[in-house]
């Protein structure tokens, strides 16, 4: 079994239940690295799957769940779900607005 299909089954497994934020962040990566992959996208976009987990992991600690900002499971699970569900394969499009709710903190650059 591959490593993403192994992961999406925990995912799957982890619906009904409440998400936690490092689940997220992992759930996240896979979820975004996956449309990229099946857009055809991977490589040119981030050279790996390696590389690609690695960057959308930083990115959803950083930027999605930031240190200090409440965490909404609600809209994680959204979030996660809209980029597994997401049928475009333009890269604008990759971040679903329930992405930008799951902390209440995004998009604050702090000015």
């Amino acid at each position: 079994m591959s490593r993403m299909t192994a992961t999406l089954l925990v995912g799957l497994l982890s619906v009904g239940c409440k998400m936690k934020e490092d689940q997220f962040v992992d759930q996240y990566a896979e979820a975004y690295c996956e449309w990229v992959d099946n857009c055809g996208k991977l490589t040119e976009q981030f050279g790996t799957l390696d590389d690609c987990l690695t960057n959308r992991t930083v990115f959803a600690q950083a930027e999605l769940t930031p240190a200090g900002c409440n965490f909404s499971p609600k809209a994680a699970k959204s979030c996660v779900s809209d980029v597994r569900d997401n049928e475009s394969c333009n890269i604008n499009s990759a971040m679903p607005e329930a992405c930008t709710k799951v902390s209440s903190c995004y998009g604050d650059t702090g000015l």
